[in-house]
């Protein structure tokens, strides 16, 4: 009687076992996959601590140069949002004329200026697969695993930066260059990053691209 008793609980047992591991299963491979495909990948582990700065990184007034290219597609995509909901609260043109929804030369100036002067606070650096890599809205490093150390230096290098780009390539040339899109908007990184990124990779790896509503005007 007691063996079958022990044999009855072992066979209880055994089938509890293997309900656990096929609930675990596809969680550990859904897991190991993200390791594998993801950007937040080092040596086939994900890492969970704060990046380790550089003294150029941690010290520095400037933008770190491998740093830029992340930095200049993060300054296009907020560039995209502002231009992009200043157009949308334009009213239509009226029926019968041709033509879509223009920025005053004023109104486009204050747009980009609140663009460059908001706080970025948004913003900071995760080290993913053994890289320093920009993270925040419009950068594919904001959805991979990691710490990201944001504050400090990196509000005001993306301010100075985005100013620096007003000064140097104008306001009119930026809006053309983001109304010349197809769809409007969405090529904007591709140009304004061609120094800092090469305009390949500019191409290939462009800002995260706007949603519908933002892109139909």
């Amino acid at each position: 009687m007691m063996m079958k008793m022990m044999m009855k609980m072992m066979t209880t047992w055994c089938w509890w076992c293997l309900a656990v591991c096929a609930l675990l299963s596809p969680c550990a491979a859904a897991a190991s996959k993200d390791a594998a495909d993801g950007l937040g990948t080092a040596g086939g582990t994900m890492s969970f601590q704060t990046p380790e700065l550089s003294d150029e990184e941690g010290h520095s007034q400037h933008m770190p140069q491998h740093l830029r290219c992340d930095a200049c597609r993060a300054i296009a995509y907020q560039m995209q949002e502002h231009l992009s909901k200043a157009l949308h609260k334009r009213p239509a043109p009226r029926k019968g004329l041709s033509g879509r929804s223009e920025l005053p030369e004023s109104e486009l100036l204050d747009t980009l200026e609140q663009c460059c002067s908001q706080s970025w606070n948004d913003y900071g650096v995760k080290e993913l697969s053994g890289q320093k890599r920009l993270s925040g809205p419009g950068l594919e490093a904001q959805d991979a695993m990691g710490m990201m150390m944001g504050g400090g230096k990196w509000p005001f290098r993306l301010l100075q930066m985005c100013h620096a780009m007003l000064g140097e390539l104008g306001e009119e040339e930026i809006y053309a260059a983001f109304r010349s899109a197809a769809p409007p908007g969405q090529g904007l990184a591709a140009w304004l990053c061609k120094r800092d990124c090469g305009a390949q990779r500019a191409a290939l790896r462009d800002v995260t691209p706007l949603s519908r509503e933002h892109t139909e005007m």
